[in-house]
Protein backbone atom coordinates (compact mmCIF):
# COMPACT_ATOMS: atom_id res chain seq x y z
CA UNK A 1 0.00 0.00 0.00
CA UNK A 2 2.94 2.40 1.00
CA UNK A 3 4.26 1.46 -2.17
CA UNK A 4 1.23 2.42 -4.39
CA UNK A 5 0.88 5.31 -2.47
CA UNK A 6 4.32 6.88 -3.02
CA UNK A 7 3.47 6.08 -7.26
CA UNK A 8 0.33 8.12 -6.68
CA UNK A 9 2.29 11.39 -5.02
CA UNK A 10 4.63 11.43 -7.91
CA UNK A 11 1.60 11.56 -10.43
CA UNK A 12 -0.05 13.82 -7.65
CA UNK A 13 3.24 16.38 -8.66
CA UNK A 14 2.21 16.47 -11.79
CA UNK A 15 -1.12 17.89 -11.24
CA UNK A 16 -2.93 14.76 -13.13
CA UNK A 17 -4.64 13.82 -9.73
CA UNK A 18 -5.76 14.74 -5.96
CA UNK A 19 -5.20 12.58 -3.48
CA UNK A 20 -7.37 12.67 0.27
CA UNK A 21 -5.45 14.03 3.26
CA UNK A 22 -5.91 10.38 4.77
CA UNK A 23 -3.41 8.81 2.11
CA UNK A 24 -1.05 11.89 2.69
CA UNK A 25 -1.26 11.44 6.23
CA UNK A 26 -0.27 7.50 5.45
CA UNK A 27 2.86 8.35 3.57
CA UNK A 28 3.85 10.87 6.15
CA UNK A 29 3.85 7.98 8.35
CA UNK A 30 6.05 6.00 6.34
CA UNK A 31 8.76 4.86 8.11
CA UNK A 32 6.65 4.38 11.84
CA UNK A 33 4.60 1.97 9.74
CA UNK A 34 7.90 0.52 7.99
CA UNK A 35 9.33 -0.01 11.73
CA UNK A 36 6.16 -1.15 13.40
CA UNK A 37 5.68 -4.21 10.22
CA UNK A 38 9.65 -5.29 10.79
CA UNK A 39 8.40 -5.78 14.64
CA UNK A 40 5.65 -7.43 14.04
CA UNK A 41 7.07 -9.74 11.13
CA UNK A 42 9.83 -10.45 13.68
CA UNK A 43 7.31 -11.83 16.38
CA UNK A 44 5.72 -13.90 13.56
CA UNK A 45 8.94 -15.10 12.71
CA UNK A 46 10.00 -16.55 15.98
CA UNK A 47 6.67 -17.70 16.78
CA UNK A 48 7.24 -19.83 13.37
CA UNK A 49 10.73 -20.99 14.35
CA UNK A 50 9.23 -22.41 17.49
CA UNK A 51 6.79 -24.62 15.41
CA UNK A 52 8.89 -25.60 13.03
CA UNK A 53 11.71 -26.57 16.10
CA UNK A 54 8.96 -28.39 18.37
CA UNK A 55 8.29 -31.89 17.17
CA UNK A 56 4.92 -33.78 17.23
CA UNK A 57 5.03 -36.37 19.99
CA UNK A 58 6.64 -33.04 22.14
CA UNK A 59 3.76 -30.66 21.44
CA UNK A 60 1.42 -32.69 24.29
CA UNK A 61 4.45 -32.22 27.03
CA UNK A 62 4.68 -28.21 26.21
CA UNK A 63 0.73 -27.55 25.56
CA UNK A 64 0.84 -25.12 28.55
CA UNK A 65 4.06 -23.00 27.25
CA UNK A 66 2.47 -22.96 23.79
CA UNK A 67 -1.05 -21.94 25.25
CA UNK A 68 0.94 -19.37 27.23
CA UNK A 69 2.53 -17.91 24.00
CA UNK A 70 -0.67 -18.16 22.38
CA UNK A 71 -2.41 -16.19 24.87
CA UNK A 72 0.75 -13.20 24.51
CA UNK A 73 0.38 -13.14 20.87
CA UNK A 74 -3.93 -12.87 20.66
CA UNK A 75 -3.93 -9.22 21.63
CA UNK A 76 -1.78 -8.00 18.82
CA UNK A 77 -4.53 -10.37 16.82
CA UNK A 78 -7.84 -9.10 18.33
CA UNK A 79 -6.92 -5.70 19.46
CA UNK A 80 -4.01 -3.39 18.11
CA UNK A 81 -4.05 -2.18 14.73
CA UNK A 82 -1.64 -0.11 12.74
CA UNK A 83 -2.52 3.02 14.74
CA UNK A 84 -1.92 1.52 18.01
CA UNK A 85 1.20 2.35 19.70
CA UNK A 86 2.53 -1.56 20.15
CA UNK A 87 6.58 -0.99 20.75
CA UNK A 88 6.36 -2.62 24.40
CA UNK A 89 3.35 -4.98 23.12
CA UNK A 90 6.23 -6.31 20.65
CA UNK A 91 8.91 -6.79 23.04
CA UNK A 92 6.49 -8.67 25.74
CA UNK A 93 5.92 -11.25 22.94
CA UNK A 94 9.61 -11.77 21.46
CA UNK A 95 10.38 -12.26 25.21
CA UNK A 96 7.59 -14.77 25.27
CA UNK A 97 9.06 -16.29 22.12
CA UNK A 98 12.34 -16.22 23.07
CA UNK A 99 11.65 -17.79 26.76
CA UNK A 100 9.32 -20.71 24.83
CA UNK A 101 11.97 -21.90 22.34
CA UNK A 102 15.04 -21.62 24.65
CA UNK A 103 13.02 -23.77 27.28
CA UNK A 104 11.90 -26.39 23.68
CA UNK A 105 16.14 -26.33 22.86
CA UNK A 106 17.02 -27.27 26.29
CA UNK A 107 14.85 -29.87 26.49
CA UNK A 108 15.46 -31.50 22.87
CA UNK A 109 19.25 -31.07 23.48
CA UNK A 110 19.35 -32.29 27.09
CA UNK A 111 16.91 -35.56 25.63
CA UNK A 112 19.23 -35.97 22.92
CA UNK A 113 22.18 -36.27 25.63
CA UNK A 114 20.28 -38.91 27.31
CA UNK A 115 19.97 -40.83 23.87
CA UNK A 116 23.45 -40.68 22.99
CA UNK A 117 24.34 -42.27 25.98
CA UNK A 118 21.68 -45.08 26.21
CA UNK A 119 23.19 -45.70 22.62
CA UNK A 120 26.60 -45.86 24.13
CA UNK A 121 25.12 -48.45 26.28
CA UNK A 122 23.28 -50.42 23.78
CA UNK A 123 26.76 -50.83 21.99
CA UNK A 124 28.81 -51.68 24.70
CA UNK A 125 31.28 -54.92 24.94
CA UNK A 126 31.36 -56.50 28.62
CA UNK A 127 33.95 -58.42 27.46
CA UNK A 128 37.70 -57.73 26.52
CA UNK A 129 39.07 -60.37 24.57
CA UNK A 130 42.33 -60.02 22.58
CA UNK A 131 43.43 -62.90 19.87
CA UNK A 132 45.72 -64.65 22.34
CA UNK A 133 46.29 -67.92 24.48
CA UNK A 134 44.64 -66.77 27.88
CA UNK A 135 45.85 -68.80 31.38
CA UNK A 136 42.40 -69.43 32.13
CA UNK A 137 42.84 -67.29 35.81
CA UNK A 138 43.70 -64.97 33.75
CA UNK A 139 41.08 -64.51 31.33
CA UNK A 140 38.83 -64.59 34.34
CA UNK A 141 40.30 -61.66 35.98
CA UNK A 142 40.75 -60.05 32.87
CA UNK A 143 36.66 -60.20 32.40
CA UNK A 144 35.61 -59.53 36.16
CA UNK A 145 37.70 -56.39 35.60
CA UNK A 146 36.41 -55.18 32.57
CA UNK A 147 32.54 -55.76 33.96
CA UNK A 148 33.35 -53.87 36.93
CA UNK A 149 34.98 -51.16 34.72
CA UNK A 150 31.31 -50.90 32.86
CA UNK A 151 29.75 -51.30 35.92
CA UNK A 152 31.21 -48.16 37.19
CA UNK A 153 30.64 -46.30 34.03
CA UNK A 154 27.04 -47.68 33.58
CA UNK A 155 26.62 -45.90 37.32
CA UNK A 156 27.79 -42.90 35.92
CA UNK A 157 26.00 -42.75 33.10
CA UNK A 158 22.57 -43.65 35.22
CA UNK A 159 23.14 -40.55 37.28
CA UNK A 160 24.22 -38.26 34.45
CA UNK A 161 21.00 -39.14 32.70
CA UNK A 162 19.23 -39.37 36.32
CA UNK A 163 20.59 -35.08 36.83
CA UNK A 164 19.62 -34.46 33.62
CA UNK A 165 15.57 -35.20 33.73
CA UNK A 166 15.06 -33.45 37.40
CA UNK A 167 17.05 -30.52 36.23
CA UNK A 168 14.47 -30.56 32.99
CA UNK A 169 11.57 -31.50 35.65
CA UNK A 170 12.38 -29.02 38.46
CA UNK A 171 13.17 -26.05 35.39
CA UNK A 172 10.05 -26.62 33.27
CA UNK A 173 7.50 -29.19 34.49
CA UNK A 174 7.03 -29.32 38.33
CA UNK A 175 4.29 -26.51 38.70
CA UNK A 176 1.99 -27.68 35.43
CA UNK A 177 -0.90 -29.25 35.67
CA UNK A 178 -2.24 -32.85 35.73
CA UNK A 179 -2.22 -33.63 31.97
CA UNK A 180 1.52 -32.21 31.48
CA UNK A 181 2.11 -34.50 34.70
CA UNK A 182 0.96 -37.60 33.07
CA UNK A 183 2.75 -36.91 29.72
CA UNK A 184 6.06 -35.96 31.90
CA UNK A 185 5.53 -39.37 33.65
CA UNK A 186 4.76 -41.15 30.33
CA UNK A 187 8.18 -39.83 28.38
CA UNK A 188 10.30 -40.73 31.77
CA UNK A 189 8.79 -44.13 31.46
CA UNK A 190 10.13 -44.70 27.80
CA UNK A 191 13.25 -43.44 28.71
CA UNK A 192 13.63 -45.92 31.65
CA UNK A 193 12.52 -48.68 29.07
CA UNK A 194 14.76 -47.52 26.81
CA UNK A 195 17.71 -47.85 29.22
CA UNK A 196 17.01 -51.27 30.39
CA UNK A 197 16.80 -52.46 26.44
CA UNK A 198 20.05 -50.76 26.25
CA UNK A 199 21.57 -52.94 29.24
CA UNK A 200 19.89 -56.03 27.61
CA UNK A 201 21.81 -55.66 24.52
CA UNK A 202 24.72 -54.98 25.72
CA UNK A 203 24.60 -57.99 27.75
CA UNK A 204 23.36 -60.01 24.75
CA UNK A 205 26.27 -58.87 22.62
CA UNK A 206 29.01 -59.50 25.25
CA UNK A 207 27.45 -63.41 25.27
CA UNK A 208 27.81 -63.44 21.87
CA UNK A 209 30.78 -61.89 21.84
CA UNK A 210 31.98 -64.79 24.44
CA UNK A 211 30.84 -67.98 22.53
CA UNK A 212 31.93 -66.36 19.60
CA UNK A 213 35.76 -66.98 20.84
CA UNK A 214 35.03 -69.82 22.99
CA UNK A 215 32.56 -71.89 20.32
CA UNK A 216 34.45 -71.59 16.83
CA UNK A 217 32.10 -71.34 14.08
CA UNK A 218 33.49 -74.00 10.97
CA UNK A 219 36.75 -76.12 10.74
CA UNK A 220 39.15 -73.16 11.81
CA UNK A 221 39.98 -73.58 15.49
CA UNK A 222 41.51 -71.29 17.11
CA UNK A 223 42.66 -71.84 20.54
CA UNK A 224 42.06 -69.01 23.61
CA UNK A 225 42.89 -71.40 26.04
CA UNK A 226 46.39 -72.75 27.07
CA UNK A 227 45.85 -75.99 28.24
CA UNK A 228 49.03 -78.03 29.65
CA UNK A 229 48.58 -82.59 28.87
CA UNK A 230 50.61 -84.19 31.57
CA UNK A 231 51.00 -87.76 32.92
CA UNK A 232 49.26 -88.03 36.06
CA UNK A 233 49.70 -91.14 39.00
CA UNK A 234 47.62 -89.49 41.30
CA UNK A 235 44.44 -91.10 40.59
CA UNK A 236 45.79 -94.78 41.11
CA UNK A 237 48.49 -97.04 39.84
CA UNK A 238 48.23 -96.59 36.58
CA UNK A 239 49.69 -93.28 34.50
CA UNK A 240 46.98 -91.34 32.87
CA UNK A 241 47.14 -88.33 30.45
CA UNK A 242 45.48 -85.50 31.84
CA UNK A 243 44.60 -81.70 31.00
CA UNK A 244 45.07 -78.77 33.26
CA UNK A 245 42.86 -76.65 33.60
CA UNK A 246 40.75 -79.82 32.61
CA UNK A 247 37.56 -79.45 30.44
CA UNK A 248 35.02 -79.13 33.60
CA UNK A 249 37.26 -76.57 34.83
CA UNK A 250 36.84 -74.71 32.03
CA UNK A 251 33.19 -74.95 31.73
CA UNK A 252 32.30 -73.97 35.31
CA UNK A 253 34.25 -70.80 35.11
CA UNK A 254 32.70 -69.86 31.73
CA UNK A 255 29.27 -70.47 33.74
CA UNK A 256 30.11 -69.19 36.60
CA UNK A 257 31.72 -65.91 34.94
CA UNK A 258 28.64 -65.63 32.65
CA UNK A 259 26.03 -65.92 35.69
Amino acid sequence: MINEVSCWNKIQSLGFVSMPHSIVRLLQDNETLRKLRENVMTVVREYNNIQDLIADNERDLFQEHLAKLDNAIQPGILRYDWKSNVDLFVEFCRKECFNVFNKIKVFQQRKGEINEVIEGISNTYLTSISKKLYDLNTFINTQENELRKHQQNFQKALTFMQEKIVDTYTEQFIDRGNGIQKTWAKFVGELDKNFKEALKNSVKNSFLDLQKHIKTEGTDVVAIFRVYTKLDKTTGTQWAIVHEPSHPTIRTQIVKLMD
